[in-house]
C-alpha cells in the first residue's frame, strides 16, 4: 500500500541560485482495516514521521477475549521523499500487510486512510465535516479483495427541512468552563456577560454549559488542574471570589441577553482518576496505586454506591510472592541469542542486568537484594480466555504450561506441540511488598503478549496471585495502572489489548482493580439520587434545560466489564434468572441490560424533574452507541445505552449527537427516522477544535451549519468555546484566528437558508 502526503505550502525561495532545504515530513498516516466489514470493529496503524508505529483497535467481539484471536500486524514499512517535485513537498509511505489477515472474514473489509499533523494541532486526521474526530468505523469505505458482482449501494433518506425547521435551527457553542479559566482568564459576572454578548453578536443563539458545580464545592478538582501553574491558581481564586457558581451567572446573563442556555451534566464524570492529587479530606479518594485522585464530594461520601467487581471472583495475594513469569508470544532474543542462551539460572543478563525494586506504598522503592534464580526459553502454554473471574484455559489447548520447558536450540521450537510462548521466569523470590519494578539494563528487545496473559505470579500457598501491569509512571514518582487518557474513545478494553515491554522499567502490583472509587454504579438507587440532586441544582440555576452526557471521559480502568458486578446488579440478575451470574458472554449481555435499564430509570426520573420545572431534558448519543449489547459496548462502560427507548418513549425532548456529523450513514439509517417519527429534534456537536477551526474556517463553518440544516438537523454546536474565543488581560473577548469572521459568515448563510 502506498500513501502520498502532499504539503500545499512549498519552499518560499524557488529562484535559481538559492538553496532550499526541504522541511522534514511532519505528517502521520493512519491506516484502518475493519476485517468484519460491520461498521463496528477495526485495527488502526499510525505511521509516524520519526519511524515509529502506534497501533490501536476496537475489538468488541467475544472471540477477542482469547489469546487465540490473532491481531493484524504490519509486515514492514518505509518512508520516502519524492525528489521529483522541488516546488512542493511530497512524502510517500509504503506499508505491507498480510492479505489473508486483512480479509479474514470475506472478500470485503472496511477501510480508511487518514492524515494527522500534530504541528497544526489537529486532534486527528478526520475530516471536520464528516466524522467524530477519532476512530469511527461507521464512516469507513470498503476495500475489496477481488472484483465483486454488481452491488447496489444501500440508500438512506435525507428529508429536507421545512421553512419553520430552518428558521428554528440553533447555531450554538459549548462551554467547558475549566478550560476557559485555564487557557483564557478569570471570570466575573460582568466579564461573563460581555463574552456571551459577543457570541450573540456573531450569530450564536444557544449556549451549552458543561457543569461541574461551584468552584468551592469541589476543591481537589481545581487544585488538580492547577498543578504547578501559579497563574492558573490566581485565575481560579479570582473566579471563585467573583462568581463561584458560574452556571448561575451564565444563566442569568443568557436570560438578559435573550440566549438559550442548556446545562450539560456528565454522571460518570464526577471523578478524575487519570491524575493524582492530594488528600483534602473532602474530595479525594485513594486508588489502587495507593495515591489519591480527585472525586466529587458526593462520590467520596458514597463509596458504597460505586462500580465494583464480583467479590466471589476475586482473591487477595498470599505473600510472599515466590515466583514470577513474564511471557511473550514471539521470540524476544537478539540476533546473537544472548538473552536466551540458557534455560537455567544465571543467563546472560542475570547477574548484572536484571534489577528488581520493591515498595510498600508506590512512592519509595528500594532494591531487592535477596538471591533468586532466573530461567528463560520457550515454554508450552495453553491459549487463555479472559473473564471477569480470571483467565481460563481454552478447550483443546495445552493444559500444563509448567511442563515441557526446553532449552532454546535452533530448530527445536517448531517441533514443540501446543502453543509456544517465550518466558523470563524468576524463581526463589521472597517478595512481601505489593509494588514491584523490573528493569533489564543494557538490553533492548520486545516481549509482546495480551496484557492479561503477559505476567503470572505465585504466592506462598502455591496458587496464582493477582497481578496488574503499570501503563505509566516510574518508581520515582510512582506507577500508574491503566490510567491512560482518551477516555471518550472507543477502544478495546486495556486488559484485553496487546502489551509490549522492551526491558525498561516495568511496574507491577500484586492486586487487581476491585472498585472504581470515582464512578457511581447506576444500579444503586443512591447513585441515581446523587445524579438527580445535581440535575435539580442545575434546573434551579435558571437554565432552559439539562442535557445528559453519558460518556465516562476522565475515568479509566483496566476493564469496565470486571467492575460491572456490584451487589444490586447481582441481586437483580438472581431475581430475573433464578441463578447467580456466571462469567460467560450470554450473561455479560444480560448484565449490560440490567445496568442499562437502571440508567434509563435515572433518565425517566430526570425527565419528570425537568417537566416539573417546565424545562426540557436532552441527551447526548455518542459514538459507540452503534455497538449492539451482545458485544463489549459503550466505550467499555459495559452498559446498554437505551437511546432508542429514550426517543420512542419521549423520555428526552431533544438529542445531541456527540461523535457523528450530519453525513453519517448510521445516523440517517437508524437514528433520524426514529427521531423524526417521534418529533424529537436532533442537534450535532462538532469534533473538538483545540486549534480553532483552522485555515479553512470560512468554508468549514459555513458547511458545518448549512449542511446540518439541509440534512434535517435542528442545530449545530461548536466545541469548545475556549478554542474559539478568549479574554485578553483586560477581560475583553478576542477572536481566536478568524473565528469571528467565520461564525458571522455561517450565521448569515443560515439566514439565507431561512428565507429560502
Amino acid at each position: 500500500m502506498g500513501v502520498g502526503v502532499f504539503e500545499s505550502v512549498g519552499p518560499s525561495l524557488r529562484h535559481y541560485g538559492y538553496e532550499t532545504t526541504p522541511v522534514p515530513n511532519r505528517n502521520t498516516i493512519e491506516i484502518f482495516f475493519a476485517s468484519w466489514n460491520d461498521q463496528l470493529g477495526w485495527f488502526q496503524f499510525c505511521f509516524n514521521p520519526d519511524g515509529s508505529v502506534q497501533t490501536f483497535n476496537h475489538l468488541p467481539y467475544p472471540q477477542a477475549h482469547s489469546t487465540a484471536f490473532e491481531y493484524l500486524r504490519h509486515r514492514k514499512f518505509r518512508w520516502e521523499m519524492d525528489m521529483e517535485s522541488p516546488s512542493s513537498r511530497l512524502y510517500w509511505l509504503f506499508a505491507w500487510f498480510p492479505i489473508k489477515q486483512v480479509f479474514r472474514h470475506g472478500p470485503v473489509c472496511g477501510f480508511n486512510i487518514t492524515r494527522n499533523c500534530p504541528p497544526i494541532e489537529e486532534a486527528s486526521s478526520w475530516n471536520h465535516t464528516a466524522a467524530v474526530g477519532f476512530q469511527d468505523a461507521t464512516t469507513f469505505g470498503s476495500l475489496t479483495l477481488r472484483e465483486l458482482k454488481r452491488i447496489e449501494p444501500e440508500p438512506f433518506f435525507i428529508r429536507l427541512p421545512t421553512r419553520k425547521q430552518a428558521r428554528d435551527f440553533r447555531f450554538s457553542v459549548t462551554y467547558d468552563i475549566p478550560d476557559n479559566i485555564a487557557y483564557t482568564n478569570y471570570y466575573t459576572p460582568r466579564r461573563l456577560e460581555r463574552e456571551l454578548a459577543t457570541w450573540k453578536s456573531w450569530g450564536i443563539r444557544r449556549i451549552y454549559w458543561i457543569e461541574y458545580g461551584p468552584l468551592s464545592r469541589w476543591p481537589s478538582f481545581w487544585k488538580m488542574m492547577i498543578g504547578s501553574r501559579n497563574r492558573f491558581a490566581d485565575l481560579v481564586e479570582l473566579t471563585r471570589r467573583h462568581c463561584d457558581d458560574t452556571l448561575f451567572w451564565a444563566a442569568k446573563s443568557a436570560k438578559r441577553l435573550g440566549l438559550e442556555i442548556i446545562a450539560v451534566y456528565k454522571p460518570f464524570d464526577l471523578g478524575f482518576n487519570t491524575e493524582w492529587t492530594e488528600d483534602d479530606g473532602v474530595s479525594a479518594v485513594k486508588e489502587m496505586e495507593d495515591h489519591y485522585v480527585s472525586a466529587h464530594p458526593d462520590v467520596v461520601s458514597h463509596q458504597d454506591c460505586t462500580m465494583r467487581a464480583h467479590p466471589a471472583w476475586s482473591q487477595p495475594a498470599k505473600f510472599p510472592i515466590t515466583r514470577l513469569c513474564l511471557y511473550s508470544e514471539t521470540p524476544f532474543y537478539e540476533s546473537d541469542n544472548s538473552l536466551l542462551r540458557s534455560s537455567q539460572e544465571n543467563c546472560a543478563f542475570a547477574k548484572d542486568g536484571l534489577v528488581l525494586w520493591i515498595s510498600k506504598d508506590n512512592r519509595r522503592f528500594e532494591r531487592y537484594r535477596k538471591p533468586f534464580r532466573i530461567a528463560t526459553g520457550p515454554v508450552r502454554r495453553p491459549h487463555f480466555r479472559w473473564t471477569p473471574a480470571g483467565k481460563v484455559g481454552e478447550p483443546g489447548s495445552a493444559r500444563n504450561h509448567l511442563k515441557g520447558m526446553v532449552n532454546h536450540l535452533p530448530g527445536v521450537v517448531n517441533h514443540i506441540p501446543g502453543v509456544v510462548n517465550w518466558r523470563i521466569e524468576l524463581l526463589k523470590l521472597e517478595i512481601h511488598a505489593p509494588f514491584m519494578a523490573i528493569e533489564i539494563r543494557g538490553k533492548t528487545f520486545a516481549m509482546r503478549h495480551r496484557r492479561f496473559a503477559f505476567v503470572e505470579a505465585w504466592g506462598a500457598d502455591g496458587r496464582e496471585s493477582p497481578v496488574s501491569l503499570a501503563t505509566g509512571g516510574n518508581r520515582v514518582k510512582g506507577f500508574r495502572f491503566d490510567k491512560t487518557w482518551l477516555g471518550w474513545v472507543n477502544h478495546t478494553e486495556p486488559i484485553l489489548d496487546e502489551f509490549t515491554w522492551s526491558g525498561a522499567e516495568l511496574g507491577l502490583v500484586f492486586k487487581e482493580t476491585e472498585q472504581a472509587p470515582t464512578l457511581l454504579e447506576p444500579a444503586y438507587e443512591g447513585a441515581r439520587r446523587i445524579w438527580l440532586a445535581h440535575v435539580q441544582r442545575m434546573l434551579e440555576a435558571g437554565v432552559d434545560g439539562v442535557e445528559i452526557r453519558t460518556i465516562g471521559h476522565h475515568n479509566c480502568v483496566d476493564s469496565y466489564l470486571r467492575l460491572a458486578f456490584a451487589e444490586p446488579v447481582r441481586r437483580a440478575f438472581r431475581e430475573r434468572y433464578g441463578r447467580d451470574v456466571e462469567p460467560k458472554p450470554d450473561d455479560y449481555e444480560r448484565i449490560r441490560g440490567i445496568r442499562g435499564e437502571a440508567y434509563t430509570q435515572f433518565m425517566r426520573d430526570a425527565k419528570a424533574l425537568a417537566k416539573r420545572h417546565g424545562k426540557k431534558l436532552s441527551a447526548h448519543i455518542e459514538g459507540g452507541a452503534e455497538v449492539p449489547p451482545h458485544l463489549d459496548t459503550r466505550l467499555q462502560m459495559q452498559m446498554s445505552v437505551e437511546w432508542e427507548k429514550w426517543i420512542r418513549e419521549r423520555i428526552v425532548d431533544e438529542v445531541s449527537l456527540r461523535g457523528w456529523m450530519c453525513h453519517n450513514p448510521f445516523v440517517h439509517r437508524h437514528l433520524m427516522p426514529l427521531a423524526r417519527r417521534m418529533k424529537v429534534p436532533v442537534h450535532i456537536i462538532s469534533k473538538n477544535l483545540p486549534g480553532g477551526i483552522d485555515l479553512r474556517a470560512m468554508e468549514l463553518c459555513e458547511r458545518f451549519v448549512t449542511e446540518a440544516c439541509a440534512a434535517g438537523f435542528s442545530g449545530f454546536s461548536l466545541y469548545e468555546s475556549d478554542s474559539l474565543l478568549r479574554m485578553n488581560s483586560q477581560g475583553i473577548p478576542m477572536s481566536v484566528g478568524n473565528t469571528e469572521q467565520a461564525v458571522r459568515h455561517a450565521a448569515n448563510c443560515l439566514r439565507r437558508c431561512f428565507r429560502n
